[in-house]
């Protein structure tokens, strides 16, 4: 990054949903991180806001272009698809972002560089028990060996947050683009199988 920061150059660096903690949708100002992983980006973003650099929070869906490396909704198609039993929470909520309106998203910066952190996702959110439901439902896939559970009551000692729902009125704003529904991520996301 100092090398970065002598040369002005500017620097995009995708964090996550996951410096939030609390009641949603977050604003860019209210960081609340709950493990190392959030921690940890966070403490990239303070780095990277050192230069010029645009920090762009977000929680991307999408098919995987590695098979071997299986993405949320890959790994969602094939548990429905081969009837295996899985745990979905509905008390986790976030506002998803289709792939390829990241890559989108990430070509307007690269085109209008702007210092600054700006949250980006969906209009709206969901949990991730309803959007694998409906991932499901749309695709015609049986979701009967689901099981919809509360991630409070597995008593991991693994801390999330459980609303990672954002506000994503400063990218809309800043770089007059509309950001997509939940509706539309499901549809072009399951467009993707």
């Amino acid at each position: 990054i100092p090398l970065i920061i002598k040369k002005d150059i500017h620097l995009i660096q995708i964090s996550t949903d996951q410096v939030y903690s609390g009641a949603g949708p977050h604003s860019e100002e209210k960081v609340s991180p709950l493990n190392i992983y959030s921690l940890t980006k966070y403490m990239a973003e303070l780095v990277a806001a050192k230069g010029f650099s645009t920090i762009l929070r977000t929680n991307y869906v999408g098919k995987s272009r590695k098979k071997d490396k299986l993405s949320l909704v890959d790994w969602m198609y094939e548990s429905f698809s081969k009837r295996k039993q899985i745990k979905l929470f509905d008390d986790i909520i976030f506002s998803p972002l289709y792939t390829y309106d990241l890559c989108e998203c990430i070509d307007l910066v690269i085109k209008n560089p702007v210092k600054g952190t700006y949250n980006l996702g969906s209009k709206d959110s969901i949990s991730k028990a309803k959007f694998a439901l409906n991932f499901a439902k749309r695709l015609g896939l049986s979701s009967k060996n689901a099981i919809v559970a509360s991630y409070k009551e597995t008593n991991s000692v693994l801390q999330k947050p459980s609303d990672m729902s954002l506000c994503i009125n400063n990218f809309e704003n800043e770089f007059k683009f509309k950001l997509p529904t939940i509706e539309e991520t499901l549809n072009k996301v399951c467009l993707d199988f």
